[in-house]
């Protein structure tokens, strides 16, 4: 049996429905003949509401399985859109895909307007550099007034 991306089970079971179907019409209809209706003393009236009535059944279990089937390739379609969506964008991210090229340009250009004259990412690097340079500026002093000469052990290994 091959993978069909598990379609044997729905197929099968649209098969055996139809031979349901085919075994009880062939059955149906060797049973109600206008022949043998000759002695049981019905009426046309009745004769007519019986065939309504099996047709509304037929009709209605035909319904369910129309609708059935209908969901089934609902979710089919759905799983083979999102996979033939999926290969395309795959396809289109490796280097030299449209897709990878367009990206790379709407970041270049994000990231260029934010360093410009008055950009977000600009003024968010310059307030960190300005904080690590200017930070602890206070502690720095007070380490030169104790130490003129800076930490001798540590810098020169001493």
């Amino acid at each position: 049996m091959t993978d069909r991306g598990g379609a044997e089970v729905p197929l099968f079971l649209t098969g055996v429905l139809a031979g349901v179907i085919g075994v009880t019409w062939y059955l149906v209809g060797f049973k109600v003949q206008p022949d043998q209706l000759g002695g049981v003393g019905m009426t046309y009236s009745e004769l007519a509401a019986l065939v309504l009535a099996a047709v509304a059944v037929l009709v209605t279990v035909l319904g369910i399985f129309v609708a059935i089937l209908a969901l089934w390739g609902y979710s089919q379609l759905r799983k083979s859109a999102r996979a033939a969506a999926m290969s395309y964008v795959e396809s289109q991210l490796v280097d030299g895909g449209a897709l990878r090229a367009e990206i790379n340009r709407e970041a270049i250009s994000h990231v260029e307007a934010s360093m410009g004259r008055g950009g977000q990412l600009r003024a968010i690097i310059e307030a960190r550099t300005d904080e690590l340079i200017y930070g602890g500026a206070e502690q720095r002093a007070k380490e030169e007034i104790d130490r003129p000469f800076g930490d001798e052990d540590r810098e020169y290994g001493g």
